[in-house]
């Protein structure tokens, strides 16, 4: 609703009081002189379902109302920020629009809008005064002002029913803290007298607050939502009050309600145990780099890892992604560790035969993580394949490992024993989201802990509140996450900066926040670090996800066929392909993947001046809901082939939009909060201290940022998101290796040694025959690995050993009922049928030898490549091979390749015309043959 006329919205928070909301608050609603422009009824109750419906028959028609589902923390603050993230959603002019909010058993008097009204033009909170009804009636006093000092200790006749504030007001406050079960009017109004809002009093008493003693109420002597309000408000507030307002706070509770704080025990680390009997294992490690100095701490953290007794051995691929390639080529080659450098180079080449999958281009520009890891998953798979009993663990290059690595690491085989496929770990320190959506609880944290730090001695000893913020860390897992969905009570609980050295000062604590403050927009977790504990029993706590991010071990080489599909909106990238990746392996190949806390230090690069990445925001909301809204439709299906029905994809499109709705309006809401924070900092700041940082929030928190933000989600359409569906299944099938999609063609092949099978390699230059079928040989197979001689095979020619090499190859593999031959078109030893035509000419006319005929050409003796057969081999789970051949540097290819290799000599047919050929390839190519 867009109006410049002033708005009121009455928030009624129900909880099984349906009598009394009937038949006093909600008539009293109706009743006022000036009517409200909405009703909101928000109810907290587990199963009401008849309430919509009465109060729908209730509400006389021309009265907008709606009736609410309370989707946030149980409780007062939860259904009132439900109603307020209503309004903030259809109301969009916040600063006309004044909230009043009514507790479902008090009442209002006839006049308490009308005369709340008048001072709205001028003033942003209007207070209205108390009438209390009991063993006997009085009227509180009003305030005229809000006072820090006083809401501290007491309350001075402020509560929800007499609540009239400014929409935008309460924005910038952060709504109501969902983290306290009471006192949460005065939190809300010390945040509120924090931000200097203009308040006045009505000077009228015009609320009925019934103090009824026959029912247990929030305000009874003992009421266990008190004493745990009572707490949270302690925890947070006592650091600001003085020994005097502690004293008061602690006798008042006391008196009133029983209550005495707790002491914060210190919560023991769990320790992880040894298992018994570790398996050793092959760790592949691979991670993507573009900056060598920024992967070389990760190199070094592996390094001395290599000793420990469960590796066999450690291999560590790295993988250029754009820029610094030799910088990082030379990093590889850092003593002590075994590191593979794959170039970009290589990528385009491998790309160019095809083995990223069908369309793929892998150009010289930087990629995006989703792409660049679907290239990278590629190598993993072959050295894995190489390797027997070898895991793979994918990294991001500002990951850092500390002494836990040695902890958990050797828990690794023992998850695959039980049939886990892929393992999700965790972060440590920064947040692998985009900054700006962390930075508003840090900012809650900033003044929080300023409040505090000032209010010690600056010569003390920092005091260390660290199980405080363990205990916070326990009940809110995504604490350090602005758009969590798992709760919200996190947002406005602060987070307290502890010690980074024994015998840190107060002084020296405020000198280190004031300076760190501004790096917070580059994702500097200046007060709230992800911390993780270890856990005692690994199998037993982890947890099915698919949340996966940049600590990924692979345990089945399977997961490594799924690409990390990449959605793309106007030529960009969005985010959260790790997690696609996740979905696809859960739901289509139906492997386990679990999340356990393994963690990894994450030390992202922090920039000077941090700038707001504003593609990265959008892509990361489009991203997680298209992640979102995916998984809740596969939810529930063991496996899933990824055809999606049109209804379907109409549902999914709607669900995606609904997540990028709700997430927009949960960043709308930080804005604001941010936004009344560096409006207390800029008050604060008489010094000129954070003078720049405050300019920067302004920029970064400007209604004009967040609407090039919004209009940026939005475009992700209905049509993209179908073409996206569309593309999962032949994104799959197109990444899957080709040898899968075509070695189930084949056909038998009738031959004067027995009934071979011809397959379709789905390659034209290299061609597969054998005997037997190539998914069930028993041993060692025979191979022949043959590049093509037109000259002999096709046409008879006799100056050479070609085809004689081909046939006896038949012969042996018919003998022995099992082998393969792999017949490549690589005519001239690579070098073509024109060169290998001009080769012979010389040979001819100028009494040549071929390797002289090649020299003379300037032609290289032989640039044949064997990967394709390697490829193919491995995803046959072929690792070792008996090979029919007398070419040294053909051994040694496979053998570099990673493959085990017995050679199996020919005996040439010597004739006239080939004997100078048999013998400059015997004595000039190294080949074994006898020609006695």
């Amino acid at each position: 609703m867009n109006s410049t006329s002033t708005q009121v919205v009455v928030l009624i928070a129900t909880c099984d009081r349906d009598d009394l909301l009937l038949d006093r608050s909600l008539p009293s609603v109706l009743n006022q002189n000036r009517l409200p422009d909405y009703i909101v009824v928000i109810d907290d109750s587990k199963n009401n379902s008849k309430l919509e419906e009465i109060l729908t028959d209730r509400i006389p028609p021309g009265v907008k109302f709606i009736f609410l589902k309370n989707k946030r923390a149980k409780g007062a603050s939860g259904a009132w920020n439900t109603g307020l993230v209503f309004v903030t959603d259809n109301f969009k002019n916040p600063e006309n629009t004044f909230i009043a909010i009514l507790d479902d058993d008090d009442e209002w008097h006839p006049c308490h809008l009308e005369t709340c009204l008048k001072h709205t033009p001028n003033y942003d909170v209007v207070i209205g005064g108390i009438t209390r009804y009991s063993s006997k009636t009085y009227n509180d006093s009003i305030p005229n002002v809000l006072n820090i000092d006083e809401l501290l200790v007491t309350n001075p006749g402020i509560q929800g029913s007499n609540t009239f504030v400014r929409l935008s007001a309460i924005l910038e406050a952060g709504l109501f803290d969902e983290n306290l079960a009471s006192c949460t009017d005065r939190d809300l109004y010390i945040r509120l007298a924090q931000m200097g809002v203009k308040t006045v009093s009505t000077e009228r008493h015009t609320v009925h607050h019934y103090c009824c003693s026959d029912r247990l109420r929030l305000s009874s002597y003992g009421s266990p939502s008190k004493l745990e309000g009572l707490q949270a408000f302690w925890q947070k507030y006592q650091s600001q009050m003085s020994n005097e307002q502690k004293q008061m706070f602690l006798e008042r509770s006391k008196t009133l309600f029983g209550f005495v704080p707790k002491q914060i025990a210190s919560i023991p680390t769990a320790k992880i145990h040894f298992p018994r009997d570790p398996e050793p294992f092959h760790l592949i490690v691979a991670v993507i780099s573009n900056n060598a100095q920024q992967l070389k701490p990760l190199l070094e953290d592996l390094r001395c890892l290599r000793e420990e007794s469960f590796l066999l051995d450690l291999d560590v691929l790295v993988m250029e992604n754009g820029g610094d390639g030799q910088n990082l080529l030379e990093l590889t080659k850092m003593d002590g560790i075994n590191c593979h450098f794959i170039s970009l180079s290589q990528q385009i080449r491998d790309n160019s035969r095809g083995i990223f999958g069908k369309g793929f281009q892998r150009e010289k520009s930087l990629l995006g993580i989703g792409k660049a890891r679907t290239i990278l998953q590629r190598y993993i798979h072959r050295f894995m394949d190489k390797k027997q009993n070898s895991i793979g663990w994918i990294l991001d290059d500002d990951m850092r490992l500390d002494f836990r690595a040695r902890l958990y690491l050797p828990w690794l085989p023992s998850f695959r024993r039980w049939k886990v496929d892929v393992l999700l770990g965790s972060f440590e320190y920064a947040s692998p989201n985009p900054p700006l959506n962390g930075s508003r609880i840090q900012l809650v944290d900033l003044i929080h802990n300023l409040q505090w730090l000032d209010n010690l001695k600056p010569d003390d000893v920092l005091p260390d509140r660290s199980n405080e913020n363990r205990q916070t860390r326990l009940v809110y897992p995504d604490y350090y996450y602005d758009l969590s969905r798992l709760h919200t009570g996190h947002l406005e609980t602060p987070y307290w900066l502890t010690p980074i050295y024994e015998g840190e000062t107060v002084k020296e604590a405020r000198t280190r926040l004031l300076e760190r403050a501004p790096y917070l927009l580059a994702g500097e977790p200046l007060t709230r670090p992800i911390l993780v504990d270890l856990p005692t029993d690994p199998i037993n706590e982890a947890k099915e996800s698919v949340n996966r991010g940049g600590n990924t071990f692979i345990l089945n080489p399977l997961a490594l066929q799924a690409p990390n599909a990449v959605a793309e909106v106007s030529g960009k990238e969005v985010r959260r392909s790790d997690m696609i990746w996740a979905v696809i392996n859960r739901y289509y190949h139906g492997l386990t993947i679990k999340h356990v806390h393994f963690p990894v230090i994450h030390k992202r690069k922090i920039e000077a001046k941090p700038q707001l990445n504003i593609q990265k925001v959008v892509g990361e909301i489009q991203g997680s809901s298209l992640y979102a809204a995916l998984k809740e439709i596969l939810k529930g299906h063991a496996v899933h082939n990824f055809e999606f029905h049109e209804e379907t994809k109409n549902v999914i499109c709607d669900k995606v939009q609904e997540y990028q709705k709700k997430r927009l309006l949960s960043l709308k809401i930080n804005y604001f909060r941010a936004r009344g924070i560096q409006k207390y900092i800029k008050n604060y700041d008489q010094t000129g201290e954070l003078e720049e940082f405050v300019e920067q929030l302004s920029q970064w928190y400007s209604e004009t940022t967040f609407e090039a933000i919004e209009s940026r989600v939005k475009t992700l359409s209905k049509d993209e998101i179908k073409k996206f569906i569309d593309s999962l299944k032949p994104q799959i099938e197109n990444y899957t290796p080709k040898r899968d999609l075509y070695l189930n063609n084949w056909c038998y092949l009738p031959t004067n040694y027995g009934e071979f099978r011809m397959y379709d390699t789905g390659d034209e230059e290299i061609r597969l025959v054998s005997y037997g079928d190539v998914h069930q040989f028993s041993s060692i197979p025979l191979v022949r690995i043959h590049s093509s001689c037109m000259a002999s095979e096709l046409f008879k020619s006799n100056d050479c050993d070609c085809a004689d090499q081909l046939e006896e190859a038949m012969q042996r593999i018919a003998s022995q009922q099992e082998g393969l031959i792999f017949h490549l078109h690589q005519e001239g030893r690579g070098q073509g049928l024109s060169n290998k035509i001009k080769a012979i000419s010389l040979m001819q006319k100028q009494k040549m030898d071929t390797v002289e005929a090649f020299e003379k050409l300037q032609l290289k003796q032989d640039v044949r490549d064997y990967q394709k057969v390697v490829d193919i081999l491995l995803d046959l789970n072929i690792k070792s091979v008996r090979l029919i051949t007398n070419n040294p540097r053909k051994i040694s290819c496979l053998r570099e390749a990673g493959l085990v290799v017995e050679p199996v000599n020919t005996q040439p047919k010597i004739r006239k015309e080939n004997r100078d050929y048999l013998y400059t390839k015997r004595d000039k190519l190294n080949h074994f043959f006898c020609l006695d």
